[in-house]
């Protein structure tokens, strides 16, 4: 498992139509083969500033979603809410020996 960490930085008053792109993306991905899960946070101290943190099954399957038609007809619409592009982390599990 992986889970990819997207970070966007929304301009001012576009809060309420991100989160219906994002309700949307939500059910979008659902579909898709390794999708497992997702987590939306919203910075405490500066409400433009958002965190996705979405599960997946293998690098794989996020790649082939990141590539996807869908994905980019969805960040299409998001892309103009934004200040700044999306910055995007791939996270694994670390393994620590005790």
């Amino acid at each position: 498992m992986i889970k990819v960490a997207i970070e966007r930085i929304l301009a001012p008053g576009m809060e309420q139509t991100y989160y219906q792109v994002l309700r949307k993306a939500k059910f979008e991905a659902s579909g898709v083969t390794g999708y497992i899960n997702s987590e939306v946070l919203r910075n405490h101290e500066n409400p433009n500033h958002w965190l996705l943190l979405i599960s997946w099954e293998s690098l794989a399957d996020w790649s082939a979603w990141e590539r996807s038609e869908t994905r980019r007809r969805l960040l299409a619409e998001i892309s103009v809410m934004l200040e700044q592009p999306e910055s995007i982390t791939v996270y694994e599990p670390g393994f620590v020996k005790v």
